[in-house]
């Protein structure tokens, strides 16, 4: 049985967090999972090398992730090293 990897990502797009999905027989199946651990971030499902699907984030909350990203960076400019 394929074990498929969902990478919930970051706004900048690193790998916030994985999950493997044992027990999907396809790939119908393990999107379903995959919906259903949706985190409001975007989500890339894989098959060994193969990108299945990718699943984009919510607007909202992206909006508000690249808002604090973008003040944890004018806050780093702004501080005295």
């Amino acid at each position: 049985m394929p074990v498929y990897k969902l990478y919930v990502l970051s706004v900048a797009g690193d790998v916030a967090d994985w999950y493997d999905l044992v027990g999907c027989h396809d790939d119908d199946g393990a999107i379903a999972v995959s919906l259903a651990h949706a985190h409001n971030r975007p989500m890339e499902l894989w098959l060994h090398d193969r990108l299945v699907r990718r699943f984009p984030a919510a607007p909202a909350l992206a909006r508000r992730e690249q808002r604090a990203a973008t003040a944890a960076a004018e806050f780093a400019w702004a501080s005295p090293h």
